[in-house]
Formats: C-alpha cells, structure tokens, sequence
C-alpha cells in the first residue's frame, strides 16, 4: 500500500475515533470509528512483509488517534506545569506501541491460523488492548474504551449491565469488522445484504433491550444536591492573599443555591475547594461548621488535609482530601477521605516509585 494512502487511513481513524466519543454527539461513529484500523491490517496481510508493517502501521495508528483523544491532558494540565506536554508524548507513545503489537498479534494470529476469521481476532485483541491500556500504571485510562464511547446513545448500551462495558467494546469492535467485510466484498449485492444482516439484527437486539430496560427500570427521586464551583482562576485559587476571598465566593455561591427551590439537602463542593490546610486556618474549619449548622444541611467538601506524622516533630504528612460536616456542623465523628491515586504529572511524578523520589535530598515532602 502506498504510503500517501497510510497516512489518509490513519488520519481518517484518528479523526473517527475521536469524534465518536462525547461530547460529540455522533454515536453512530462507534460503528465506523476503527474501520480504517481493520482496513490497515488487511492491508498488511498484503505486503512483503505483513508483521513489519501491520506493527509500524499500528504505531502511527495509536500514536496518531490517541494524540486527538488525550489532547485535553495537556489542555487541562498546562497550567500546572509545562511538563504535562512530556507527560502527554509518553503517553501517547507508549499506547501507539500497544496499537503496534495488537496490528502485529493480529497479522501474525491470520498468517498462522488461518482458520480463525478476521471479525474474531481483531474484536478479542482490540477489547485486550482496551483492558491494558485501563491497567497500564501511570498512563491508564479505564474510562476512554469503544464501549463508552456509546454514553452519549443510553438506549443502544442499556445491555453493558450484562456484558459491561468490555462486552459493548467486543460488539463494536466485531460490528466494525463486518462492515468493511460486507463493504469490501466484491460479490453480488445480495452477499453485502446477507453479511450486514448480523450487525443489523445486533442493533436492533441492543435497541429493544434498551428500551424495555429504559422503561422498566424503577427510578425514584432520593433527594436534592446542590453543587457549587466558584469560577476561579487557577493562579488566583492558591494566592495565599486571595485564600479568604475564595471562601467568601464558596459561602455567598452557597447560600443564593439554599435560597432557590428545590432546597437542597446536600451541599457539594468540588475537589480542593478549600484553598488551604485548616491547621493553619482554623477560622476556614469554623466558619464552614458554623454555616453548615446555620442552614441545617450536610456538606461534602474537598481541601487539603496535613497530619502530623510523628508524635514530636512538626513533620506533616499532607493529603488532597475530602471532608463530611454533617448537619450540626461537626467532622470530627467521620473519617477524612485521602486520595489513593495520585494524578500523574500534577499531583506526583510518574513512572517513579515514591520510595526512590523521596530519597532525593530536598524532595522529602514531595509525593513522588
């Protein structure tokens, strides 16, 4: 294959799979978005040599359409540190060498097992990939599956409640084979017929169990919350100068929220939006109990946490955390929330035990 006609392929999947996720609102990409990766690997099977290029194929692949899918990493992490950017690129990178193996594994399984068909290797390796790339240590990513790309259409993925969302991922994944099976096929119509004929009975399977599981399922209303997140700019949230006027904003936000009805019976503030430690501002604690017990509704909060890691010394252990005043206004019956995993790049630096980074002289109170 000409390499002009590569590169229009994986262009074409980049751009497809990106699209078929929120919030784009095109589910019907889902059935489409990794055809130009099945036509690559058919592609492959034709070249002089079809494992060299199914894997490099299947880099620029990976490399190319995770770069459109990720782009919010460095978007959102940009203005924590410019390192996000380096965190970004190994990222990418090390899921286009995943792509690479599975094209490769899927050459390789049609060179020497022959039997097994395309729309049976390509959906098992491509859901494999799904699992690894969501257990992949510092770079994984559970959530960004075929199978959720289907969150903007409830109706067609009711069914993960069976198969989860692995299961919606095999579907799609087979689907997008048969299609480029039936499109490619050079037969009478009637075998293009016959071939979509599956994927079209799957649809309208998903379709009914959607429905009837949409309109049988008992929903009851359990109470009102009410959500606050105060427009703040990053630089100006950890000012230690503008520390009480953060506070004011969440306090003023809080109380025209409890004035409107529905009257909420629990508050919601986002992640760390308390923006500081209460040990040293004591007056933050205070004041939010004596708002909580004023207007008699629990608060779910998060903020920084710091402990005292040892008996004598003022040494800290400090945590992102997340606090529950109930509604008298008291914490200190409930446990305090820590974070278990840490952002890459923003909240620790990956790839590095944080054994090893806390033996760098200076870096001890560093999460690593």
């Amino acid at each position: 294959m000409s390499p002009r006609r590569v590169v229009l392929l994986v262009a074409l999947g980049a751009i497809a799979l990106t699209l078929s996720y929120p919030p784009f609102p095109l589910p019907i990409l889902s059935f489409f978005a990794i055809t130009p990766a099945v036509l690559l690997i058919r592609q492959a099977m034709t070249d002089a040599n079809p494992t060299g290029a199914a894997f490099r194929w299947g880099w620029w692949y990976g490399l190319a359409s995770n770069a459109l899918v990720l782009y919010w990493l460095v978007v959102a992490l940009w203005h924590f540190t410019p390192f996000s950017a380096l965190g970004y690129l190994a990222t990418i990178a090390i899921i286009g060498l995943l792509t690479g193996v599975i094209f490769w594994f899927v050459v390789r399984m049609r060179l020497s097992a022959p039997t097994v068909p395309l729309w049976v290797s390509l959906p098992v390796a491509w859901t494999a990939l799904e699992w690894l790339i969501g257990h992949l240590g510092d770079v994984r990513f559970p959530w960004l599956g075929l199978g959720t790309s289907l969150a903007d259409a409830p109706v067609l993925v009711q069914w993960a409640d069976i198969a989860g969302a692995r299961g919606v991922t095999l579907w799609l994944a087979w689907c997008n084979v048969a299609i480029v099976e039936a499109a490619v096929d050079v037969r009478r119509a009637s075998y293009v017929v016959r071939r979509l004929a599956p994927v079209m009975v799957t649809v309208l399977m998903a379709l009914g169990y959607g429905v009837w599981r949409m309109n049988t399922l008992p929903i009851r209303d359990v109470g009102v919350v009410g959500m606050v997140q105060p427009d703040e700019k990053f630089s100006e949230k950890w000012n230690p100068a503008h520390g009480d006027s953060a506070m004011n904003a969440l306090f003023s936000l809080s109380r025209s929220l409890m004035a409107r009805a529905p009257r909420p019976q629990l508050l919601v503030w986002p992640e760390a939006a308390v923006p500081g430690f209460f040990v040293d501002h004591p007056q933050w604690d205070a004041a939010i109990s004596a708002f909580v017990r004023e207007n008699r509704i629990p608060l779910l909060t998060g903020g920084l946490n710091a402990e005292l890691a040892g008996p004598t010394a003022r040494v800290y252990d400090i945590f992102n955390a997340a606090f529950f005043y109930d509604s008298t206004g008291d914490r200190t019956r409930y446990p305090i929330y820590a974070k278990h995993y840490l952002v890459p790049v923003t909240e620790r630096v990956p790839f590095v035990p944080v054994r090893v980074f806390r033996a760098i002289p200076g870096l001890r109170n560093w999460s690593g």
